[in-house]
């Protein structure tokens, strides 16, 4: 049973969705009786393999429920707990059962974790003085009367209103 926290899996497409799938553990409050704190208050040794066993155990109670619905994987999968009373917590794991099936491979992506980087490509430089007003007039034109985005500003060409 593959169970995994992405929702989609390399070389793969999900064929079923066969729905949501949840698996729970519930341990005592308690932190002497389940062993992960000292009398003297001091965490104890088996803190930390107690915690990942408690979650070990969600996971397979979901991967138990995902195989009797008949997938083959468990996307999305996360976790969740709450405390139901004084002296009782519950963890669960919930995710998506899916049946997957494989795809072609394709030969670009064997071999590279993500697409190679763009080619720098170098722009040509542009003299920022050209765009500046000339002698103060307040226009951008140039000696000939065009301004650098190209547009005729003599007068001379005709247009709108001079009746040609």
């Amino acid at each position: 049973m593959l169970i995994v926290t992405t929702d989609e899996v390399p070389g793969r497409r999900i064929d079923t969705v066969i729905g949501e799938v949840v698996g729970l553990t519930a341990r005592t409050l308690n932190p002497f009786s389940e062993g992960i704190k000292r009398v003297d208050g001091r965490a104890t040794k088996e803190m930390v393999p107690s915690l990942l066993r408690w979650r070990r155990d969600a996971i397979a109670n979901l991967a138990a429920e995902a195989e009797l619905l008949g997938a083959d994987a468990v996307i999305g999968m996360k976790f969740d707990n709450r405390i139901l009373s004084s002296a009782w917590t519950e963890i669960c794991a919930y995710g998506t059962a899916v049946l997957l099936v494989p795809t072609a491979v394709r030969a670009d992506n064997i071999g590279r974790a993500r697409p190679a980087p763009p080619v720098a490509v170098r722009l040509p430089t542009v003299d920022p003085m050209r765009y500046l007003p000339s002698g103060g007039s307040g226009t951008s034109s140039d000696a000939s009367g065009v301004d650098p985005a190209g547009v005729d500003m003599s007068g001379s060409s005709g247009g709108l209103g001079d009746g040609t």
